[in-house]
Parts: structure tokens; sequence; C-alpha cells
């Protein structure tokens, strides 16, 4: 559960610098 939470914010951070749809695509 933590190692998804860590990834989850990476996607939130990845995502307020490049796009949400990118983020969304790689989720």
């Amino acid at each position: 559960m933590e190692a998804i939470r860590k990834r989850m914010r990476l996607w939130t951070t990845i995502t307020k610098q490049r796009g949400s749809k990118r983020a969304k695509e790689v989720a």
C-alpha cells in the first residue's frame, strides 16, 4: 500500500508538470 501511495504522488507530480492526459495514460 505504501508503494502505491508513493507512485500515486509521483504520478500527481508528473501530471502537474506534463499534463493529466499523459498521467492518465500511464496510470
